[in-house]
């Protein structure tokens, strides 16, 4: 894991009047890094909208809208509380639902003895007939028709799974809804084990494919327009050994591209209590939302109510194209992705994901407005550079370009002024006093607005820090 942290800070303003006010709350509330206040919030707007709804993107491919969000953070960052504040009334609901589901099986279980005796009457008056060699047609019928009254065993509503193998989770979703999340504030033991190890089967749940279930002593069985989402926090040093030993893997057959990552900076010892009162309206309001989600993904597994497609207003749609084209420029050589194209190919899409959550989620109606989207895109950039500090090692170029960088600022912060390009070639960091190392580098700090590069007169070029 390399120590680039990213270039950007991660978004304030949320355009999302209920979403932003409980993460301020919890915020507030709680003292924890927003950016894992915020990965707890969307992974139950993922979880609570991924069966309800998919976004049409611009170039008409319709697409699922579940995330996978990944948080680093070590102890004590309060990564179990940005998680449970907000998952805490899906728990509720999933615990109501089963013990309604346990009445269900205890009534169940006596309709289908009942069902049983029925069947042997039948079956024992076809067997006397056949042995009085008597016409059997009438009960033949009488049977088929009794088979197909059979009653249906109850499914139970289960959305989340935490500690769980592969199997159960794929069987869970093929007995008790097709709709999931693989939850864990604690990610360790779901990454080294089983529920994890399936690469391609997560992939294809992600993109909405079928995947085959081969069992040898059991009845196969197949996933057909799934959803999941996942969600996990894990210490970085548990991440660490995870990478070293099956993280390359990982990373090869594509599932970590298609991750969110959030690593963010601890905030440990500046978290004073400042009052004694403390209000969970907002989360309330959230939380609110998230039930009457909850009843339209019971609503949806009965058949009862069918998944919305979710499109861009035209405003909108045009800056996905344009976004869309700069990452994927930007993937050339030299370029922001250049070294990341597996996450970049996937960024458009997440970035869609995000808008059209936040859209159905806040309850508005129509198409994804571009204010939305521009906070999808803003949102979608800042993961990038966690993802790149989390799985790409710095290039002897921005090692380069954060070093002299850190000198312009020192040289400015002594004398005040603008620096001068032949300055740095005479006395810089001693790298750079060549002028074909020295380009590419004030190249880089000039793409990323760090730096302008104004020429005056005689050819000479002065170095003006922005920011």
């Amino acid at each position: 894991m390399s120590d680039y942290k990213g270039d950007r800070d991660f978004p304030v303003f949320i355009p999302a009047p209920l979403i932003a006010a409980a993460v301020d709350e919890v915020e507030s509330n709680i003292k924890a890094p927003r950016a894992m206040v915020m990965m707890g919030a969307l992974a139950t707007a993922s979880l609570t909208c991924q069966a309800l709804i998919d976004v049409v993107k611009p170039n008409g491919q319709k697409s699922p809208v579940s995330l996978m969000l990944l948080t680093i953070s070590d102890s004590g960052d309060r990564k179990s509380t940005s998680e449970a504040v907000f998952m805490r009334v899906i728990r509720e609901y999933e615990q109501q639902k089963y013990d309604e589901y346990l009445e269900a099986i205890g009534i169940w279980n006596l309709k289908v003895a009942m069902w049983e005796v029925q069947k042997k009457e039948v079956l024992n008056m076809l067997r006397k007939n056949r042995r009085l060699s008597l016409c059997c047609v009438e009960i033949e019928a009488e049977l088929f028709e009794h088979e197909s009254k059979k009653p249906e065993k109850p499914r139970r509503f289960r959305m989340m799974y935490e500690d769980s193998t592969s199997q159960a989770l794929f069987l869970g979703m093929h007995q008790n809804g097709a709709s999931a999340g693989l939850i864990s504030d604690e990610a360790s033991g779901m990454l080294n084990g089983r529920a994890f190890s399936d690469f391609s089967k997560l992939n294809t749940l992600w993109s909405g494919g079928q995947i085959a279930i081969d069992r040898t002593s059991s009845e196969s069985y197949q996933l057909t327009d799934a959803r999941l989402t996942v969600s996990m926090m894990i210490q970085e040093q548990a991440f660490l050994s995870y990478m070293s030993r099956k993280g390359e893997r990982a990373r090869g057959v594509g599932l970590w591209a298609r991750f969110l990552v959030c690593q963010p900076k601890s905030i440990r010892g500046t978290r004073l209590m400042t009052n004694f009162t403390t209000s969970w309206q907002r989360t309330n309001d959230f939380n609110k939302r998230v039930i009457e989600l909850l009843r339209r993904n019971s609503a949806f597994q009965e058949g009862q109510e069918g998944r919305k497609a979710i499109k861009f207003s035209p405003a909108a749609a045009v800056r996905w194209m344009e976004v869309f084209n700069e990452i994927e420029l930007a993937m050339l050589k030299g370029g922001r992705y250049e070294r990341m194209p597996d996450f970049a190919s996937k960024l458009a899409d997440n970035m869609a994901r995000i808008a059209a959550i936040i859209h159905y989620f806040e309850g508005v109606e129509g198409e994804i407005s571009l204010e939305v989207f521009e906070f999808a895109v803003e949102l979608g950039y800042w993961f990038s550079d966690q993802f790149k500090g989390v799985f790409v090692p710095p290039s002897q170029l921005e090692i380069d370009s954060v070093e002299l960088y850190e000198w312009l600022l020192a040289r400015r912060a002594k004398d005040g002024r603008d620096t001068k390009k032949n300055e740095v070639l005479q006395s810089g960091p001693f790298r750079m006093r060549k002028k074909e190392v020295l380009e590419p580098i004030l190249n880089m700090l000039s793409g990323e607005n760090k730096i302008l590069l104004n020429e005056r007169r005689l050819g000479k070029i002065i170095i003006r820090i922005c920011r």
